[in-house]
């Protein structure tokens, strides 16, 4: 089998640094829905994102297998 020769590198590095992108499309009510709008009304941190953003980025992290940090 003859060895392909690569003549221009940034034709071929350009699908080696868009392998690892994913593109992720949200409806407008998550959108909406993402920052947290109450109070819990007690002391403490303000909490910032709503449930579903966080279910969301939970469900994300066991499907594509990521770590938390």
């Amino acid at each position: 089998m003859k060895e392909k020769r690569i003549t221009c590198w940034l034709d071929y590095n350009k699908p080696l640094i868009a392998r690892g992108n994913i593109q992720l499309w949200f409806s407008q009510d998550a959108i909406v829905q993402w920052h947290n709008t109450q109070h819990r009304g007690g002391k403490g941190r303000f909490i910032h994102f709503s449930e579903l953003a966080i279910e969301t980025c939970l469900t994300l992290r066991a499907v594509f297998r990521l770590s938390l940090l």
